[in-house]
């Protein structure tokens, strides 16, 4: 069976809907479990992401190194909630297994379907036609899992092709993220990959996959994607 790999945010995810989805949820997940108001647990998510350039300034999220500091910046950037809200840090251990599971914490309980309205429908479409659905995000795997979960349509992907930035230990999605993808899907060379950010198209195309960029708002191009697409229904017809 063809497999097709797709990019979570501004692929199948809207960023707008993700980000009102992920401060609320955040607020309601941290008031309960350390108190406060949820607003206030929001208000300062929405601060730090604001401010997220100075809490990465000496951070470089590409290479080998790439993924031990993404991991080093979203723990700074969850221990300043507590800053900010003037809250006791939570013991060091903990506040690493929060660090690693507030963001699919947040989208779960932010209750809300972030997909574009075009994405469940072509997902279907393509699972009925006989692929296998998988997705290569920066974020982490249990973040898409609840992504496409909350959209209803997890069901229709391969467990095994639902690959985050943790699962191949790669934050960056340069030309060692699509290697990494290539052998855990186990089909090398038969792959498409469908992807928003130009730089990502062209790794990927360099590591040999059949590479489609989105381009939902305008945008970079990609020198060497095999096709250029403006909303996902377009794919049922290249792939037909």
């Amino acid at each position: 069976m063809p497999i097709i790999l797709f990019d979570l945010h501004n692929t199948l995810a809207d960023p707008t809907l993700v980000r009102a989805a992920y401060r609320r949820g955040l607020g309601q997940v941290m008031a309960a479990r350390y108190g406060g108001s949820a607003q206030a647990w929001a208000e300062a998510s929405r601060a730090i992401v604001a401010d997220w350039d100075s809490y990465a300034a000496d951070l470089d999220l590409s290479g080998d190194e790439g993924y031990a500091d993404y991991q080093e910046l979203m723990l700074r950037t969850t221990r300043a909630l507590f800053r900010l809200l003037g809250q006791p840090y939570p013991a060091a251990s903990e506040l690493v297994t929060l660090t690693r599971e507030l963001p699919a914490l947040a989208v779960q309980h932010g209750g809300q379907d972030t997909l574009y309205a075009d994405s469940a429908p072509t997902l279907r479409a393509l699972h009925q036609g006989g692929w296998r659905l998988g997705t290569a995000s920066n974020a982490a795997a249990n973040q898409v899992c609840v992504t496409l979960e909350q959209g209803g349509v997890l069901s229709l992907f391969d467990p095994a092709l639902l690959m985050g930035s943790d699962t191949l230990e790669r934050w960056e999605k340069d030309t060692v993220f699509w290697e990494r993808a290539w052998q855990r899907s186990g089909t090398p060379n038969q792959g498409w990959v469908v992807e928003s950010e130009a730089r990502y198209v062209d790794w990927a195309a360099d590591a040999g996959w059949r590479a489609v960029q989105i381009v939902r708002k305008p945008r970079a191009l990609a020198q060497r994607a095999v096709h250029i697409v403006h909303s996902l229904p377009e794919l049922l017809t290249l792939l037909a």
